[in-house]
């Protein structure tokens, strides 16, 4: 592993094109995505809507190759709508008001469920496919887990894809519960994760 590969840089929104680019390969396909934007269709511009809320708290980040990105919404921190309401229109107008309707039940339904005390959201951690099983993902939810144990605080994550669960089980999260979105819609593993003892 190269250090390229491994070493992981805070993003700034002049980083925002290419935290894009690399979350719209990592995530296409993937179940929950397509249940809200369709099938076949990128989600760019899913990212887009909520990207600008994350990078205001700074805690979005890539590695050194700019082939991995993570966003994480800070223990304490809020997502404000003002920056998704400016990109409304444009998120229509890829995946129309069904688009819209999907990703509205999805919130309705996920919201609810994360935990009551505070804690740090890994919204997405993702690769591009080229750097897939070479160490990116680790190291970039090293960088997570190395911050929530500092800050004594746990980690919460919604996982899409049952054959990743044991990823993150190897970083110290726990399957918690899981639930489906509505009757047609895709089963989401609900996992978290306690602080441990920092290292230095």
């Amino acid at each position: 592993m190269t250090d390229s590969l491994c070493n992981i840089v805070r993003a700034t929104p002049g980083d925002s094109d290419q935290l894009l680019d690399i979350l719209a390969e990592a995530f296409f396909p993937d179940p929950l995505i397509e249940f809200i934007v369709g099938e076949g269709k990128s989600p760019r511009s899913m990212f887009g809507m909520i990207l600008p809320a994350y990078l205001e708290h700074e805690h979005c980040f890539l590695n050194e190759d700019g082939s991995g990105a993570m966003m994480i919404l800070p223990a304490g921190k809020r997502e404000r709508l003002s920056p998704a309401l400016l990109r409304l229109p444009q998120y229509i107008r890829d995946f129309g008001w069904r688009g819209l309707a999907r990703s509205v039940q999805a919130a309705s339904t996920l919201k609810p469920k994360h935990p009551s005390h505070p804690h740090y959201y890994l919204m997405a951690v993702g690769t591009l496919e080229r750097s897939r099983g070479k160490g990116v993902g680790s190291a970039l939810l090293r960088t997570l887990t190395e911050i929530c144990d500092d800050a004594r605080m746990p980690a919460y994550l919604e996982n899409s894809k049952q054959e990743n669960i044991a990823f993150y089980e190897g970083h110290g999260f726990e399957l918690r519960e899981q639930v489906r979105l509505g009757s047609n819609g895709p089963p989401v593993w609900l996992m978290d994760r306690q602080p441990r003892n920092p290292q230095h």
